[in-house]
């Protein structure tokens, strides 16, 4: 995963594992360097899992990924035909679903990702966060659903994936924007 803001990249790396490098090379037309976020085996599993139930955009691609690990038995293990065939199939899958998003002009956001992780581990991760200076004004795209986490954790309510559900991604005014009328069940 790439993102310019290293802060977000640290946090993951801290939280779910992996490690992440500046590119080589600036991309695109406003020349920041971008950071690149890499993850494996069993921490991308951990990563994913605790992700999914936030995911709108990768929730497929995600899904997927989990399924393809629930293929993996063991190192050193030859590999039966029809599991490389479902592999292959998964593979084949994940990137139609990339296609697709980059198409559409949507990516998966850093901002998402941190909230997500914020909501999964609670105090600890947000208090990570704001030992490394990051505070509401740094979510551009998620301001609000950063408001909530730290609301929330500060008044010692509940906090978990249905609450934040309940919370956002169930308002008919949003879903109806996002165009995501069957992901969001009123």
């Amino acid at each position: 995963m790439s993102n310019c803001d290293r802060l977000a990249l640290e946090f993951l790396v801290d939280l779910f594992g992996g490690h992440f490098r500046v590119a080589a090379k600036l991309v695109g037309t406003r020349r920041h360097p971008i950071g690149i976020w890499n993850i494996s085996g069993d921490s991308a599993t951990k990563a994913a899992k605790a992700m999914l139930p936030y995911s709108i955009l990768k929730k497929e691609q995600l899904t997927l990924f989990l399924e393809g690990r629930a293929t993996v038995k063991g190192r050193g293990r030859p590999l039966l035909a029809p599991v490389v065939k479902q592999r292959k199939k998964i593979a084949q899958r994940i990137r139609f679903f990339e296609k697709a998003a980059m198409a559409r002009g949507r990516v998966m956001s850093v901002e998402a990702l941190v909230v997500a992780a914020i909501v999964d581990d609670g105090a600890p991760a947000l208090r990570k966060l704001y030992q490394a200076g990051v505070s509401a004004e740094d979510f551009v795209s998620f301001e609000d659903e950063f408001q909530w986490v730290a609301e929330k954790l500060a008044a010692k309510q509940p906090m978990n994936v249905r609450t934040f559900r309940i919370s956002f991604l169930t308002s008919s005014g949003w879903c109806r924007a996002s165009g995501f009328k069957t992901f969001c069940k009123n």
